[in-house]
């Protein structure tokens, strides 16, 4: 699915399964495949999330960490770059 500059696909098996949206300059809503809010996390958060740090839960109880996730599966790093600096 194509997403605006604000949002941003973090994994993606033929659909997105996580996805997240820029709410604020310190602020990213993250979003399941249902489109339920699974987190609103920080910056500090939203990158502890990309490093593994950090895992999510999505309304099915499925839990996600983003960096044992396939590779194909991610965005590429500049894309997650862009995503971070919209709107600063």
């Amino acid at each position: 699915m194509r997403r605006k500059k604000n949002e941003l696909s973090l994994l993606n098996f033929e659909g997105d399964a996580l996805w997240a949206k820029k709410a604020g300059k310190d602020e990213y809503v993250v979003y399941d495949q249902w489109s339920s809010i699974v987190d609103v996390l920080t910056e500090d958060d939203f990158l502890n999330f990309l490093d593994g740090k950090l895992e999510l839960s999505d309304s099915s109880g499925k839990t996600w960490n983003f960096r044992k996730e396939h590779y194909e599966a991610k965005p590429h790093y500049r894309d997650i770059i862009n995503f971070m600096n919209h709107g600063e």
